[in-house]
This record gives C-alpha cells, sequence and structure tokens, in this order.
C-alpha cells in the first residue's frame, strides 16, 4: 500500500491508516480544507465538524464541544497532534496537528497537510482542497454533482458567476479570505439541498444572495465574520435549521433584522465588535429560545432597561434559560438596580464577561491599570462602573457575584465596599478583586456589617488602584482574617500604589524587600525620604514577600500560607495605618 511514498508520507500515512475511527480521520482530513499554516479555531472547527455529522446526536452546543474535544484529544493521545499555546509557547513533540490551549486552534503542518490532501483525493472528487493556490477564477469541476466539501478559501476570486455547475450533493463550502470576492450570483445557492456549513469570513461581498433561502432546510452553521462591506443579510432569517451564526467584525451592520427572530433553533450567536449596530428590535433576542452562547463584546450596547422599548432589553437576555456563555457589553449604569426578572439559571453559566459602564473602553485604548487586557483573558469576569442610582443592586447582580472569578471595579461612584454589590457577602467564586479610582471607597469591606466569616474562600489577589479615600480601620484585621480561613489558597497576592507607603510615622518591613527586576525596592536613590520612612525593623512574617515594581510603582506584596501565619493584631494595625 504504502509503495512509492518516500518516509515521511509513508509515515503519516500509517499514522492515519492506524486511527480506528472514520470520524477522527474525517476531523483530520477537515483540517486539510484549510491553507497552510492556517489556526483553525475550535469555534469554526465545531462547526464544519457538526454540518459534517461527526459529533453524534447531541441536543447541546456543549455537547458538541465536548464530542470535538474528544476526537482532538484522541489524535493527541495517538501521536499525531502537536501541542502549543495561544502565547507562541513550546512545541512538544509530535507529528499532524498542532493544539493550542484554552480551546484555542489546531494547525496542520505543509507537508502533513499535502499528505491529507492526497490522501482525500483517494475518494475521487469527494473534497476539492484548493486553499491558497492563487486563483482568481471559478475552477473548473469535473464532477461538480460528487463533491462533498469544496475549499477555495485564500485565493483571489473576485466573483462567482451564474453559470457554474450545480454542486447538489455539496455539504462544506468555504469561499473564506478571497478579499476581493464583492458579489455571488443571485442564484448560486439553488440546488444545494445539503449544505450544512458556509463560511464567507473575510470576504467584501456586499449583500447575501436571495438563494441563501434555499438552504432553509439543510444549513446549520454560517461564518461572516470580518465581511467588513456586507450590510444586507435578510436573507438569514429563513434558516430555520441554522445553529451557529457568526458575524464577528461584520460592521456594515447597524440593525438586525426582525426576520432573525425566526432562528429558534439557533444555539450561537456571535455579535463581537460590531460597534456600528445600534439596533435591535424587541423581541428578537427572546424568540432565540435555544441559544446557549451569545457573544456581544464590544458590540451593541443600548440595552433597554424602561421607556421606549426601540430596543432589545436586559429581560430578554435574561429570559433565555439556556445560556452557558454570556459576554455583554451596558452603556447604562442604572441597570445594575433594575430588576430584569428572573435569572437564577445564570448560575449555570459557564463563561461570561459583563461591562457596566458609563462609556465602553476598548482594549485598543489607554489602559494604564491593564484592567481591560486583564478582562479580556479572564473566563468569568464582571467590569463594573457605578453610579449613584446603581444602588441597591438589582437580584441579577447578586447572582453575578456569587459566581464571579474576577470582579473589576472602575472609577465607581456610590460604591462605599464591596458588600454593596452582594450585601450577604456570598463572593465564593471570586479569585481577583480589582479596584481601582474608586474615589468614594473607604473599605474594601466593612466587617461591622453582617457578612460570612468565608466571605471569599477562593481569593488570590486583591489590586488596589487609585484609592484615596481608603482609610484606617480595624476592618482590614477581620477582612484578612476571613481570607485566610481557607487553608486550601496557596497565597493572597496585594497590589497597592507605592505612594501608600509615604507615612509620617516609621512602618515596619521585612528586610526582604525585591523589585520585580531584582534590583533595589526603593529604586537607585537608596537615601531618599521613602526609605527613611519604611526600611525600619523586620517585624511582618518573613513569609512574605515584598516585590516593589518598577514599571508602575506598585508594591506587590505576595504571602504563602505554606510558610507562615497570618499577621498579628499589631502587625496588622501597623501596616494598614499607612492606608
Amino acid at each position: 500500500m504504502y509503495e512509492g511514498m518516500d518516509l515521511v508520507n509513508a509515515s503519516i500515512r500509517v499514522s492515519y491508516d492506524f486511527l480506528k475511527s472514520s470520524k477522527t480521520k474525517l476531523c483530520f482530513l477537515l483540517c486539510a480544507l484549510f491553507p497552510e499554516d492556517h489556526k483553525v479555531t475550535m469555534d469554526v472547527l465545531v462547526g464544519y465538524a457538526m454540518g459534517e455529522g461527526l459529533l453524534g446526536e447531541v441536543e447541546t452546543l456543549s455537547e458538541a464541544r465536548g464530542n470535538l474535544h474528544i476526537i482532538v484529544d484522541t489524535l493527541v493521545s495517538s501521536g499525531l497532534l502537536l501541542k502549543g499555546d495561544d502565547e507562541g509557547g513550546t512545541l512538544v513533540s509530535s507529528r499532524l496537528l498542532l493544539k493550542g490551549d484554552n480551546e484555542g486552534y489546531v494547525i496542520m503542518h505543509d507537508i502533513v497537510r499535502d499528505a491529507a490532501i492526497s490522501i482525500a483525493r483517494e475518494n475521487e472528487s469527494e473534497s476539492i482542497m484548493n486553499a491558497g493556490l492563487g486563483l482568481q477564477k471559478w475552477p473548473k469541476l469535473k464532477e461538480a454533482g460528487k463533491c462533498l466539501r469544496l475549499s477555495l478559501m485564500s485565493n483571489d476570486i473576485c466573483e462567482v458567476p451564474a453559470d457554474i455547475p450545480k454542486c447538489s450533493q455539496l455539504v462544506t463550502l468555504s469561499l473564506a479570505s478571497n478579499r476581493l470576492l464583492i458579489e455571488i450570483s443571485d442564484d448560486f445557492f439553488g440546488g444545494m439541498k445539503c449544505l450544512a456549513t458556509l463560511d464567507l469570513s473575510d470576504t467584501h461581498i456586499l449583500s447575501l444572495p436571495q438563494s441563501l433561502s434555499s438552504l432553509n432546510n439543510c444549513l446549520r452553521s454560517l461564518y461572516l465574520d470580518r465581511c467588513w462591506s456586507l450590510a444586507y443579510i435578510l436573507p438569514i432569517g429563513n434558516l430555520k435549521t441554522l445553529e451557529i451564526l457568526s458575524l464577528q467584525f461584520t460592521i456594515g451592520i447597524s440593525r438586525l433584522p426582525e426576520e432573525i427572530s425566526r432562528l429558534t433553533n439557533l444555539k450561537m450567536l456571535d455579535l463581537s465588535h460590531n460597534g456600528n449596530l445600534q439596533y435591535i428590535p424587541p423581541k428578537v433576542i427572546s424568540s432565540l429560545s435555544s441559544l446557549e452562547e451569545l457573544y456581544m463584546t464590544e458590540s451593541f450596547n443600548r440595552w433597554e432597561i424602561e421607556g421606549t422599548r426601540d430596543n432589545a432589553s436586559l429581560a430578554e437576555v435574561a429570559s433565555l434559560t439556556n445560556l452557558t456563555s454570556l459576554y455583554l457589553d451596558i452603556l447604562n449604569t442604572k441597570c445594575l438596580s433594575t430588576d430584569i426578572g428572573p435569572c437564577h439559571h445564570w448560575e449555570k453559566l459557564e463563561k461570561f464577561e459583563i461591562r457596566v459602564q458609563k462609556k465602553i473602553v476598548t482594549l485598543f485604548e489607554s489602559d494604564p491599570s491593564n484592567i481591560y487586557r486583564a478582562v479580556s483573558k479572564s473566563e468569568r469576569c464582571v467590569l463594573l462602573t457605578t453610579s449613584s442610582d446603581s444602588f441597591p443592586v438589582a437580584a441579577w447582580v447578586n447572582v453575578l457575584m456569587e459566581i464571579t472569578y474576577d470582579l473589576f471595579l472602575f472609577k465607581c461612584k456610590g460604591l462605599k465596599n464591596v458588600l454593596q454589590l452582594n450585601p450577604k457577602g456570598r463572593f465564593y467564586n471570586l479569585k481577583t478583586l480589582t479596584i481601582s479610582g474608586c474615589d468614594e471607597m473607604e473599605y474594601v469591606v466593612n466587617v461591622e456589617e453582617q457578612v460570612p466569616k468565608t466571605m471569599f474562600p477562593q481569593l488570590e489577589t486583591l489590586n488596589l488602584h487609585y484609592m484615596g479615600a481608603l482609610v484606617s480601620s480595624r476592618n482590614y484585621n477581620s477582612f484578612y482574617q476571613r481570607i485566610w480561613q481557607d487553608p486550601m489558597t496557596s497565597y493572597i497576592e496585594l497590589k497597592l500604589p507605592f505612594t501608600f507607603f509615604v507615612v509620617p510615622f516609621p512602618l515596619a518591613f521585612p528586610s526582604n524587600i525585591n523589585t520585580s527586576s531584582g534590583g533595589n525596592a526603593f529604586g537607585r536613590n537608596t537615601q531618599s525620604p521613602i526609605t527613611d520612612r519604611v526600611l525600619q525593623s523586620s517585624t511582618l512574617p518573613r513569609s512574605w514577600r515584598f516585590v516593589l515594581d518598577d514599571s508602575n510603582g506598585m508594591l506587590r506584596i505576595r504571602v504563602n500560607h505554606h510558610f507562615g501565619l497570618p499577621m498579628s493584631d499589631a502587625q496588622l494595625k501597623t501596616f494598614f495605618n499607612c492606608m
């Protein structure tokens, strides 16, 4: 069977043939539809795999993702995958694919891809893989009626003519990254009764052809990401079998058509980074009763909470009982005190990013405290800017506080301590608390209020930036004793502006104070007044590690519980009086 093959191709073919599952083999071949060195995100691959029927009879998108990971992990365990990460980390041994961490991506090596294309060609005309060949015209298809998969990604095709042979059996079609593509003939999709996955991302099409509606009984996944010029998307409303709809960065859309409400089987809707999307008619979102994942970061943010109801409301989002992922921007701080209906089902959210602000700040804008970059990397996070009308907070805020991993409070007005966000102190899953520019906050926690003894059982990091109103109080002792109730917490990392420690009395510090760069903790001028004030006796536990970050003047205190006990009352009083 392997006669005539060179050693490398024969080795790849043996590895492929030893795969027991036909679904695993087909998943591998699907990756060859993409150009050389292309990072195939797991979000895209799950749609392709669903269309090909690789993921079984699943009821939820979460199940589909789980089955996809089983297939990919099977390839990993068989030694056919190369693992890496999204940050360009070290790659470990493998041969066929690179699998990114954190549900990132897979990459097929160009040599392996050539072998995969060769394998696919053995099955006559089932798969046509012409990605990245520099094609300027639609290719001639000898047996178009037999073709199941057609990839023309990353070419220079500028139009899809009307007189091309019909691909009646086509299941997967990708014209993605044909950046010169402006027009698709109006009847192009007529006769495609089996098409399940369509990818038109990164093209310059101005509108969707009317014949797209003919896919109403078959299309399951539609990718229209970064179609900068696309404005007319009305035909999508007829695709009643659609389960995945991705419109990231499709900035020509200013209004979501009412017809989208017909997509009652839709499980994932991604409208991220569509800053021009200003209108979503009422009852559209609430009609998507099967929706599991809703992504709207840096997109529509004019959620109605009362009044004219010209737009979608937060109550509609709260009515979606199947949600497992929710990413929203809300440009109205009053919503925090507004009842949006029952939302106890949000307790099953697996991933979310909720940003409530007066002004949406993007990652491309100034971010001196790196707050927005930290938000973008979090799995479950809430970023809040509050006003006087944000309190008392509504029940939905309490629910989110109980399941949030990372909480960012930025320039909050009317917020004097974090208990206002959950009066019962149920921050049970909170790992990071970042408070920046909240100049009315007097206490992080006012423990004179009735709160649980283990209010922050999972807390690892507390970041405080520009907090001029924090006052000296015995509250800090009780606050940190509560953190230390949980012996499983490996460390607490407290970041404070170093200016807090410029005080009119000696402050005791341990002698092992280091900078993040390894130099003197107090800069080059070791005889400065600051040094004279703080470098006194070492009365704090030596298990505490103090690091002054030279780059931003922040003092980082890392507490290792495995090597020392919490501060005594006297030590806490000495330490926190400086604030």
